[in-house]
């Protein structure tokens, strides 16, 4: 919650304390660690992600930023978009 209760999505910590938490999961328990990537990979956008980095992007090292800019001008993650009732993002509104 914010300051004033309302519920948010932001995260309390920045995210490299959220990935040492979850990398440490993973090395620690295999179990825990198979759940983890069954339930990462399940998400929608994850198999976009992969696809536009390598069909896409096809590079060792890829900017943040040309991940934001390129992800949703893809046709597949626009097809997805469409077939699932997801309003397009222009460039003015990310």
């Amino acid at each position: 919650s914010d300051p004033d209760g309302v519920p948010t999505t932001r995260m309390p910590l920045d995210e490299r304390a959220y990935n040492e938490v979850i990398r440490r999961v993973i090395e620690s328990d295999p179990s825990a660690g198979s759940l983890i990537f069954k339930v990462f990979l399940g998400m929608n956008a994850i198999p976009q992600m992969l696809r536009l980095l390598y069909q896409v992007v096809r590079s060792k090292t890829v900017k943040r930023q040309d991940i934001y800019e390129q992800f949703f001008q893809t046709p597949f993650v626009r097809e997805y978009c469409d077939r699932e009732g997801i309003p397009a993002l222009s460039a003015n509104n990310g």
